[in-house]
């Protein structure tokens, strides 16, 4: 690996630096722009709200400087890579091995890449920590509502499709870390945690609900 920073031009063209030239869902075309450094501040954002929530029921409290830290680097991979879509990506285990082993490759030639930075970047949501999980749920929920604003505009089926899988993964990964939570007795937490996903199921339910009338009335009023 290579551990220096040999000059200026080395800081201002790193590509840890180039996020915003990095399109989120190269796979999919979206009306409104979406780059790597906005969901990365996007995620950060959501799990310093998550975090602080839990902190405030949690006994064992989490390490938020951890949490930001993770949320920060953990698309660190993408900008020696691309960006694809989550359905795409967890849809299909070997595109997302492929993926994760096309930036581990790119990512040793990294200028100011040591072996700890690198496997922060790798376990950055992997590692099954409660810190890890929170990110994971931040990243999803990112997702989802990136693709919940391109579906208000482009009311397709691929993005009703699009809009159940990520509304399906986010679901997931907050029953992920309920699960975590009640093996650790942290009992307000989990509440909070099924609040959350109640809210976040009526409020996919509804929504859906109101796009699919609203595709109804369209094809009505053409007709």
């Amino acid at each position: 690996m290579n551990y220096h920073l040999n000059n200026i031009e080395d800081l201002l063209n790193h590509p840890f630096t180039t996020l915003d030239s990095k399109s989120r869902f190269s796979s999919i075309k979206l009306v409104i722009p979406n780059d790597d450094a906005q969901h990365t501040c996007r995620t950060a954002s959501l799990s310093i709200l998550i975090t602080n929530q839990l902190n405030d029921l949690l006994i064992d409290k989490i390490d938020i400087k951890d949490v930001v830290y993770r949320a920060v680097i953990h698309d660190f991979g993408e900008s020696v890579s691309a960006d694809l879509i989550c359905t795409v990506k967890h849809g299909s285990p070997k595109i997302a091995e492929g993926m994760k082993e096309l930036e581990a490759m790119r990512l040793t030639k990294v200028p100011c890449m040591t072996t700890d930075l690198f496997n922060d970047i790798q376990n950055s949501k992997d590692d099954e920590s409660i810190q890890a999980n929170i990110l994971d749920i931040a990243d999803k929920l990112d997702a989802f509502m990136t693709i919940n604003r391109e579906y208000l505009i482009q009311q397709t089926k691929e993005f009703d499709t699009l809009f159940c899988e990520c509304f399906s993964y986010t679901s997931n990964a907050i029953k992920k870390l309920t699960d975590v939570l009640i093996s650790k007795n942290e009992l307000p937490a989990v509440n909070w945690l099924n609040k959350l996903l109640s809210s976040f199921e009526i409020y996919f339910r509804s929504t859906r609900l109101e796009r699919y009338l609203g595709r109804t009335n369209l094809r009505k009023d053409f007709e």
